[in-house]
């Protein structure tokens, strides 16, 4: 925070290798303007697809009446899926309902699981391809939600829909 009421408002502020979604709020609140990070990548090299809320309608809703804490599914832990898990070798959903991302639209948690077991490097291209579009959403959360003037109220929404989510 020091540091950054140091520099020139009049230039881009960019932070390099910030993380998960929180780091990420916390450091736009404070006035970075650009974030570069590997988030996404680091994410799919463990196995794991991003599924925490993105979308600012559907968080801000929800944090207006947020349910309590739902039990994790299979696989679930913190917003994210471990397809790892033996319990999705026959799950034929999508990484994530109503995603639009080539991987959801075209491939299930079985196959995907199935891909990460037998080390197919298919497996961590589609949860990259997912966790990139994930990300992109969530940023466009961000930037509606700045010109909305609610950045504030989505940072506490959004980590509200993160404690409720399994």
């Amino acid at each position: 925070a020091l540091t950054i009421a140091a520099l020139d408002g009049g230039k881009p502020r960019v932070l390099l290798g910030v993380g998960n979604p929180l780091e990420v709020l916390e450091s736009v609140a404070l006035g970075v303007d650009l974030v570069e990070t590997a988030y996404p990548y680091t994410v799919a090299a463990q196995g794991l697809a991003i599924t925490f809320p993105v979308e600012l309608d559907a968080i801000m809703a929800a944090a207006a009446n947020t349910p309590p804490r739902a039990e994790p599914g299979p696989g679930q832990q913190g917003g994210k899926l471990n397809l790892r898990d033996s319990e999705l070798r026959k799950d034929g959903r999508p990484l994530v309902e109503g995603c639009t991302c080539v991987a959801c639209q075209r491939h299930t948690r079985a196959y995907i699981h199935h891909l990460l077991n037998t080390r197919e490097m298919l497996a961590e291209v589609l949860l990259n391809t997912h966790n990139q579009h994930m990300y992109l959403l969530f940023f466009e959360s961000i930037r509606a939600a700045i010109e909305r003037g609610a950045l504030a109220e989505f940072t506490v929404a959004f980590n509200a829909s993160r404690r409720a989510a399994p």
